[in-house]
């Protein structure tokens, strides 16, 4: 048994999917180190204030970033490798001929809107903010343009597993970003808040232009229709929209929580832990994203099984890490935050437990991803979402930061124990065996 486990490792080792798997994970390194940099750059240069609104502006140019897309790019990820695996490049050109013209609707309908009600929104939820804003905001969704423009290419390259080109063009990107910044700070001496926003329509075109340039697929028309076709996405893709609609609201919610039921003092020990947990949960994410993919390109149920194999071979190691940064949280906090974030080192194990009850579910939504039982996913975040607000509410006022994370770790339980359940359900109800 010992022996066919190792062989299961060794195998999953050797594919393509860790090699995929450390593409995205170093690119998101280098992205959050930089990040790390810039904003201690600009904080310095900008001061409070200037600085709170160009963090505001691009919070909301991240946030309609996600809005404009809503899942839809999952159809690509899912159709588009199975037309690849199955070698149709009409079908494929087809699958991407709808999800574009969906993209650019969405991102079309929602510039429009911002325009026209940008005022109101101003007025009253950033009434005690610079008015400047409002100007600010408009010359950044010339940037949201672009950035929906490029999300087209995204699931492209997800669906081709070119994983490698794709990782090198993020960190390009935040590279250039780096260099702009750095240029007009120290060698033109212009850090204003226009000047920053420039540089972000800047890198939305340099992030068109690459992904592009290097797209593993190009030719892409807007005037391929396939009613059957279409009508399957959209029934597979509307699950997973509104899905991705609970997430933006509940991935929040924790330290919302913190903050409302908490104080000050809880509210930086929970960010310092998150901020650890957010890098582990980098590597864990940038997995997923290629495992949908890999389970997406699968044509039978042997073929599914055995990817799902190396799946829980590859989960397995990605668990022994987090017990490990569990194991390392005292001198890890100490070293990244120092001694005064001491107590956020059992806050920090707590959370480890629950990404692990996250990772644990990762082959099971992705086998459910490839045999598109996608109303699972809503019904999963609904349920992950009501689990967090109840304990959050139950536990901080009682057990302060701690009662946060055992919280996150109950949201996180409830979600697996639905994901695996359905799944258990699914695969007996379908040809599709477990064995």
């Amino acid at each position: 048994m010992l022996q066919r486990l190792v062989d299961i490792a060794s195998r999953a080792l050797k594919s393509d999917t860790v090699e995929n798997t450390f593409w995205l994970a170093a690119s998101s390194a280098v992205n959050g180190l930089i990040g790390a940099v810039l904003a201690g750059i600009l904080a310095r240069f900008l001061g409070v204030e200037e600085y709170g609104i160009y963090t505001l502006i691009i919070m909301l140019l991240a946030m309609l970033t996600d809005v404009a897309d809503l899942g839809v790019s999952s159809s690509i990820v899912r159709f588009g490798s199975e037309s690849i695996a199955e070698g149709n490049k009409e079908k494929l050109r087809t699958v991407i001929s709808i999800v574009a013209r969906w993209k650019l609707m969405i991102g079309g309908v929602l510039v429009v809107v911002s325009l026209l009600f940008l005022d109101t929104i101003i007025r009253y939820v950033f009434q005690h903010v610079d008015a400047a804003i409002a100007s600010y905001f408009r010359l950044s969704l010339v940037a949201l343009a672009l950035s929906v423009l490029a999300g087209i290419f995204i699931p492209i390259y997800q669906s081709f597993k070119n994983f490698r080109s794709y990782s090198l063009i993020l960190s390009s990107r935040a590279v250039l970003k780096l260099m702009l910044v750095l240029a007009a700070v120290f060698l033109f001496a212009q850090y204003s808040i226009w000047i920053l926003i420039w540089i972000e329509v800047v890198i939305g075109g340099f992030f068109l232009l690459a992904m592009y340039g290097f797209s593993p697929f190009k030719n892409i028309s807007l005037k391929r229709f396939d009613k059957g076709l279409e009508k399957k996405m959209f029934s597979f893709n509307k699950w997973i929209s509104l899905y991705q609609g609970i997430a933006l609201i509940s991935g929040k919610l924790d330290i919302a929580f913190v903050g409302g039921l908490s104080d000050a003092h809880a509210l930086g020990l929970y960010g310092a832990a998150s901020k650890i947990l957010g890098l582990m949960s980098l590597v864990a994410s940038a997995y997923m994203n290629v495992l949908l993919a890999e389970l997406s390109a699968s044509l039978s149920p042997e073929v599914l099984r055995k990817k799902r194999k190396h799946a829980f071979a590859v989960v397995g190691m990605i668990i022994v890490g987090i017990a490990c940064i569990a194991l390392a949280a005292d001198p890890l906090v100490q070293l990244v935050f120092g001694e005064k974030f001491i107590e956020a080192v059992p806050v920090l194990r707590i959370l480890c437990v629950g990404l692990v009850f996250a990772v644990l579910s990762y082959p099971f939504t992705a086998s459910l991803f490839a045999m598109n039982n996608s109303i699972i996913f809503p019904v999963m975040s609904i349920a992950a979402t009501a689990a967090l607000i109840g304990t959050s509410f139950y536990l901080i006022p009682t057990m302060g930061v701690k009662g946060a994370a055992l919280a996150f770790v109950a949201s996180n339980f409830v979600s697996f124990v639905i994901t695996t359940g359905f799944y258990c359900f699914a695969t007996k109800n379908s040809s599709v065996s477990t064995s």
